[in-house]
């Protein structure tokens, strides 16, 4: 059987969940701004040390074309996450909103550790 708790269970988990989201978006984002600052010829040098240290050219560039190619994927699901991570942030502040507002206008709310919570049914 549901107690008054469980609202408040209910929103610190919303609360806590929403500032993973926002952590998980600012990290996409940082991540995005390290690959833009260090990608001009990453590629390249990378295949230019492999040539350095003794592996066949045509090998270290073929590496290198599979970097570049595995690189934008990445940065096309960094985008797709970080404005996914968006829109759950933008829901989840919702919800929050709700389980907060509903109990204080409820007549018949109960309270526990002096705030207004429901019993969830």
């Amino acid at each position: 059987m549901s107690k008054p708790t469980d609202t408040l269970r209910l929103l610190r988990d919303l609360q806590e969940t929403s500032v993973v989201i926002r952590d998980i978006q600012r990290k996409a984002t940082e991540v995005l701004q390290r690959i833009a600052d260090s990608e001009a010829n990453v590629g390249d040098r990378l295949a230019n040390a492999a040539i350095a240290a003794g592996m066949p050219p045509n090998r270290a560039f073929d590496y290198a074309e599979e970097y570049a190619a595995v690189l934008g994927k990445a940065q096309s699901n960094i985008v797709a996450l970080s404005g996914a991570a968006g829109d759950l942030k933008v829901e989840l502040d919702t919800l929050i909103h709700i389980a907060t507002v509903v109990p204080h206008r409820c007549p018949n709310h109960g309270v526990s550790g002096g705030s207004r919570v429901l019993a969830l049914g």
